[in-house]
């Protein structure tokens, strides 16, 4: 199964141009479409699926560290400044089940790490989400322009994050405790002509 957000201009296969709001799912195997996401009112901007947290209050856990299944839930953010849930479960089709609006402007980047989800924004922030519950659970404020990347950093042996890191469009990296306290600001110098956004990645 593959998960796609499109936004291109249609014109060379239907007759109208298209703004694309949709999230699709695609079967690998044969390059079809198995199922449409529809009901964001902007661009789709990130789309990522996350395993054993569609169930909300009594839903599976979360596979541990290293096993795999099949994706039960997919997350899309849009220029509509929404968060949307879709429940991937259902044969043939996909069914929102939940539509998160904490954010005041458009949602670029999302990430899961266990049954938690962080979103970068234009708004400036990033919020950190309790899938099952639905619910904003910390908002990490202090950028100055679009959050656009967020990673998790664990001790040696261990699966729960001790440290996080914001990147965002200000040229800053932002470092976070535990507790979601900013720890330092690091200033990224801008490539001639000025760099759009800063892409964080952390090695093993």
């Amino acid at each position: 199964m593959l998960l796609s957000r499109l936004a291109s201009d249609l014109s060379d296969v239907a007759p109208v141009r298209a703004e694309d709001t949709t999230v699709l799912e695609w079967d690998v195997e044969t390059s079809q479409i198995t199922a449409v996401c529809e009901g964001h009112q902007g661009f789709v901007r990130a789309v990522v699926v996350a395993s054993g947290a569609a169930g909300g209050e009594g839903g599976g856990a979360a596979p541990a560290m290293g096993e795999t299944s099949a994706p039960e839930l997919a997350l899309s953010g849009a220029q509509d400044s929404c968060i949307k849930l879709w429940d991937m479960r259902a044969p043939h089709s996909s069914r929102c089940v939940a539509s998160l609006t904490d954010h005041g402007a458009e949602v670029c980047f999302l990430s899961v790490v266990g049954d938690k989800l962080f979103s970068g924004s234009a708004d400036a922030t990033v919020k950190y989400w309790d899938i099952r519950q639905r619910k904003c659970v910390n908002t990490m404020g202090g950028h100055k322009s679009t959050v656009f990347a967020v990673a998790a950093a664990c001790k040696p042996g261990e699966s729960t994050p001790c440290m996080y890191f914001t990147g965002s469009r200000d040229h800053t990296i932002k470092v976070w405790d535990a507790s979601f306290r900013c720890r330092q600001t690091i200033q990224v110098r801008p490539k001639p002509r000025r760099a759009k956004q800063v892409s964080l990645a952390l090695a093993a």
